[in-house]
């Protein structure tokens, strides 16, 4: 574990009984072949100071990449193509992120599927160590974190969060947005982009009605006529902005690699339902009834 940082750790509540514990704990160790998350943990006692016990929760760069692959993240190559990491591939990526071409939150994103892909056998209908009703095939983690008995939280890493604020404070109106994607995620990421074209959009917007304060009180031109070229003015100006940010998302979500995920997306590991068989591609998916949905 000295060697292997802890990207993310799991806070197990006092009132969480050892038997609850040692389940998470087997269940996160379990290789993943088995249906576990072949993760690395590493138990901190409780103390008087802090009464819950802290799993630090890591995985070796080979099994990271290998769940990148099952997730399909995509990465640009050395030949400058943007294409899902695979294990056998790896060296066709540059060593620029914090495990091969992965970044921090590609990692931790990683990490957190490989928690929450852990599942409770289907025969298991109460929460072992507590006497709670569950699904069949309920995820393990997220169902102790439903009960308030843990919290899972990922780590921050200081040297970086400085860096990136170091950045930003040069100029508050260009956020470094490959940085936050590196950190915090795409979702993050995407938002402040969003935030950064719509702030000079309004910018531009505030230039036009200040001239249109001094057409009307400097110039003498009617106030009928200045507020018909003023939203005239806003009229296109609102077309532009859809076109450039059309244009800006389209660009992250090439080089993000995150084109067609949402379409394409598999359900959540925390979605819960019983396995069918899909009438429209035959394949197995989770399946949650309608009626109890409606009940909810």
């Amino acid at each position: 574990m000295a060697d292997i940082p802890t990207y993310v750790i799991i806070q197990v509540h006092n009132r969480c009984s050892d038997e609850a514990l040692q389940t998470i704990v087997d269940e996160l160790r379990k290789p993943w072949e088995k249906g576990g998350g072949g993760l690395v943990l590493s138990l901190q006692k409780p103390r008087s100071q802090f009464p819950d016990t802290v799993i630090h929760v890591t995985a070796s760069n080979q099994h990271i990449i290998r769940i990148a692959e099952h997730v399909e993240v995509k990465k640009i190559d050395n030949e400058g193509y943007v294409r899902p990491v695979t294990e056998d591939d790896i060296d066709s990526f540059p060593e620029s992120g914090r495990v091969g071409p992965l970044s921090l939150s590609d990692v931790q994103r990683c990490i957190l599927h490989a928690i929450h892909r852990v599942h409770f056998g289907k025969d298991i209908t109460i929460l072992p160590g507590h006497k709670k009703t569950i699904l069949k095939g309920a995820p393990i983690v997220s169902s102790y974190e439903e009960h308030h008995y843990l919290s899972v939280i990922c780590t921050h890493d200081e040297e970086s969060l400085d860096l990136l604020y170091k950045t930003w404070k040069r100029n508050y109106l260009y956020a470094p947005v490959e940085q936050i994607r590196d950190y915090f995620g795409e979702g993050v990421a995407l938002f402040f982009s969003f935030a950064e074209t719509y702030t000079r959009f309004l910018l531009l917007i505030a230039v036009l009605g200040v001239l249109q304060y001094l057409l009307e009180n400097y110039l003498g031109i009617d106030y009928v006529y200045s507020n018909a070229l003023f939203a005239l003015f806003n009229i296109f100006g609102i077309a532009l902005y859809l076109e450039v940010w059309k244009r800006r998302s389209n660009e992250h979500s090439y080089f993000w690699g995150t084109s067609g995920k949402l379409r394409l997306k598999p359900p959540r590991p925390e979605y819960r339902g019983e396995l069918r068989v899909s009438p429209v591609s035959g394949k197995e998916e989770l399946y949650y009834p309608h009626r109890k949905t409606v009940k909810k």
